[in-house]
């Protein structure tokens, strides 16, 4: 019960590169919106002092932000520099990587341009993004990354999986049991655009799931849109088309669990109908009969609740 629709399309797959267990550290950290938004804001204006992260984030991320900088640095995602401001203009009069060097370079008689002895200056951090964190804030990389690494857990292969990545997000598209799941992955909203988009490539591979993850929700126009053109549309009386939204990459791997289950049961379902037809069997008489004997059956033992769900 293979899917030709994912061998037609895995030409564009794209390989899942093994990671680090630093690089995962990294990745996780990027969970944290105040961080995402902090590498974002970093990457746009090139540097930031400590001083205004408050401004920049606002109060509570900024003071957030600003307890876990050592953390951020040992994660290599950020790096600092030292300096002394001009309580006058603002500007940075000296600039060391090494805070323990800034009282050699400034002694007592030296003065900074406002007048003021340079060791009466305030001292403040700067802080930059480092490649690294370039490199996983890049169409979202770390939130594919973070993803794909759940599907091993769920018992996917990388046989099972085909990447599509770009500027937009990524598409990710899975062969579960003769069936093909599209799970897209925003690091942002998931707008009307998105909403066509989505509805497009689940028509065009005729997907049996999607599930749609977004790290700031999904707008009023894309939710409806997806609603109304998929649901009705492609509901089907014995397995309905289902549309999964999940809120952040932490929920993914609970929702893809249950996207596996109901997978498994329903190619269980076809293999179960099409060996009923080959040999003429009556399906009804069947679940009957394994009613009766499981009735039978739970009369001598003692049936735990992990065995109920398993036959279920």
């Amino acid at each position: 019960m293979g899917s030709h629709n994912f061998d037609a399309i895995r030409k564009s797959r794209q390989s899942i590169n093994e990671v680090s267990a630093e690089e995962n550290q990294a990745m996780g950290a990027f969970a944290a919106p105040e961080i995402r938004a902090l590498i974002r804001d970093l990457e746009r204006v090139g540097s930031l002092t400590v001083s205004d992260l408050p401004k920049v984030l606002g109060e509570a991320q900024g003071t957030a932000v600003a307890g876990r900088l050592g953390e951020l640095r040992s994660l290599g995602l950020i790096q600092s520099e030292y300096v002394i401001v001009c309580s006058r203009t603002g500007n940075a009069v000296l600039r060391t990587d090494d805070p323990n060097k800034l009282q050699k370079m400034a002694p007592d008689w030296m003065k900074c341009a406002c007048g003021r002895p340079l060791n009466e200056e305030r001292v403040d951090q700067v802080i930059m993004p480092t490649d690294r964190a370039t490199a996983l804030n890049d169409k979202g990389r770390w939130m594919t990354t973070l993803a794909t690494a759940i599907l091993p857990k769920l018992g996917i292969s990388r046989e099972q999986v085909i990447i599509d990545s770009s500027p937009a997000g990524t598409d990710i598209v899975l062969d579960l049991s003769g069936d093909l799941v599209l799970v897209v992955l925003k690091d942002r909203e998931f707008n009307l655009a998105d909403a066509y988009a989505f509805n497009a490539k689940v028509s065009r591979i005729k997907a049996a799931e999607g599930v749609i993850v977004s790290n700031e929700g999904l707008s009023g126009d894309a939710k409806k849109l997806v609603q109304e053109e998929l649901g009705p549309q492609r509901a089907r009386i014995t397995d309905p088309f289902r549309i999964s939204f999940v809120e952040g990459v932490q929920g993914l791997e609970h929702e893809l669990g249950r996207v596996v289950e109901r997978r498994r049961r329903q190619y269980f379902l076809r293999a179960l109908g099409d060996l009923a037809t080959i040999q003429g069997l009556n399906i009804g008489q069947l679940a009957l009969a394994k009613v009766e004997a499981g009735g039978r059956a739970g009369k001598d033992l003692a049936v735990t609740p992990e065995a109920v769900a398993a036959e279920a």
